[in-house]
Formats: structure tokens, C-alpha cells, sequence
């Protein structure tokens, strides 16, 4: 059984981006699987909500999805809410790797947790070096300026050694056990795991056949592309 997580927080999303994601993992997922959403305000959440169980801010909480008390199942898979699923994706949650994410759209060097899929063994040692990094009293302060030079990517980057933003190609998970191969859904799945932005799918009124993720990661959001340009054909089909 896979876990598939998401987060509502605050005003930015509402829960029609729970309930698209959901209905799509329905459709796309065949895999057993549950779909749990954390959130703050479970209103008109259509799938299972909880609530959260350590006050970090904003999408800081993707990493606190890897404090053991969650007990979620071995293999656990997170997506960003502006994700749009636009077909078949058993061979992606279902990676037979103990971890996987994705590269960052905009430095292909660096890391985006926007996707981020880990073992129990991984999350643990995760949680064990963010808590020796970080006590509560420093959670307020945790780096979430909305950009790509710090916060979570940086922070997963020291699990695994990538330098980009971070420095050390020592992967601070070493503390803890033997870090895992970096998989980068863009390299495994080629043509597949795709960005909004950086593929310019503004103008794709029909998206290839291979693809079956796309990624908005930022601006604008599904919900805010005009309804004249060709993508709002593609986002009307998968993304409702």
C-alpha cells in the first residue's frame, strides 16, 4: 500500500485543488494506494484530511511529513497541489527505488520538492538530521521566501549531497545510513515529468502523448491560466 500525501495550508489553495488531485490519482492510479490530505481547514475536502502534527511553516511541512509519528505506510509519495496527473502513473509512485524526486525545473542541477517519493528508512533518517539541525524554537524562523534559492530544496539537497544550492557534496544523511541513488523523475521517466513553465505548454492546446505529469511549481496556477490560450483545452480535460 503506497501513500499519496498533499497539504492545504492557509488561503493559497482551496479545496477544489484537493479534490482535482484526488479525483485524478483516482483515475490514474491503479495501484492500491490511499490519498490523505494534511490541512488546517478540512471544509469541503472530499478525500481523508488530518491535521497537522508539528507547526512548521508553510510547505516546510513536506519535510515534517517524515517525522515517524505521521505512521504512514512503508512507501510514501508527496505532490504539490498545482500538480495536474494527465495519465497513467503506476510506474512512477510505484519506482521500486528507496527514493525519488524531481530535478528543479529552473537549474536542473538542484533538487524540487515538488515530488518527493521516500522509504520509511530515508524519511526516518530525515527527520533524525532536520531534528538535529533544528529545534522547535527555530521553526518561525525556517527559510520561506518563495524562490529556488533556499528553504526545502536546499534542505533536501544536504540529505543527498547534490550541490547547487547547497555546498557539500557530502550528504548529510551519512549520520545516519547510507544515502540513497538520487532518481530524478525527469531522468527516469523521459518526456513524462514535465513544467509548465519551462515546456511553454501556454501554447500546447493538445499535450504529447508521453506525458503524464505536469508541474506548475509557482506562477500562474491551473486555476489562473486564460481561458484563451491552448492549454486551457489540456487543463479543462484533466484538471477538474
Amino acid at each position: 500500500m503506497i501513500d499519496i500525501v498533499c497539504f492545504k495550508w492557509g488561503p493559497k489553495f482551496g479545496p477544489e485543488y484537493v479534490n482535482n488531485l484526488y479525483h485524478a490519482i483516482q483515475k490514474y492510479v491503479t495501484v492500491p494506494h490511499r490519498f490523505i490530505c494534511y490541512t488546517d481547514d478540512p471544509t469541503d475536502v472530499e478525500c481523508e484530511t488530518r491535521e497537522f502534527l508539528v507547526d512548521l511553516p508553510v510547505w516546510w511541512y513536506i519535510i515534517g511529513l517524515t517525522n515517524p509519528e505521521h505512521e504512514h505506510n512503508d512507501k510514501l509519495v508527496y505532490m504539490d497541489l498545482d500538480t495536474i496527473i494527465t495519465g497513467n502513473i503506476d510506474h512512477i509512485i510505484g519506482l521500486d527505488k528507496p527514493f525519488a524526486t524531481i530535478s528543479d525545473f529552473g537549474w536542473l542541477s538542484g533538487l524540487q520538492t515538488a515530488y518527493i517519493m521516500w522509504n520509511k528508512e530515508i524519511r526516518d533518517a530525515v527527520w533524525k538530521y532536520f531534528t538535529s539541525k533544528y529545534e522547535p524554537k527555530d521553526y518561525p524562523n525556517l527559510d520561506c521566501d518563495y524562490t529556488q534559492w533556499g528553504g526545502t530544496n536546499q534542505f533536501l539537497e544536504e540529505c543527498m549531497g547534490v550541490v547547487r544550492i547547497n555546498k557539500n557534496p557530502r550528504p548529510a544523511l551519512t549520520d545516519f545510513i547510507e544515502p540513497p541513488e538520487v532518481i530524478r523523475l525527469q531522468d527516469e521517466f523521459p518526456n513524462e515529468c514535465v513544467s509548465y513553465k519551462a515546456q511553454s505548454l501556454a501554447t500546447v492546446r493538445t499535450l504529447p502523448d508521453t506525458v503524464n505529469m505536469v508541474f506548475f511549481h509557482g506562477k500562474p496556477q491551473p486555476h489562473e491560466v486564460d481561458h484563451t490560450w491552448p492549454a486551457d483545452n489540456w487543463i479543462k480535460e484533466h484538471w477538474c
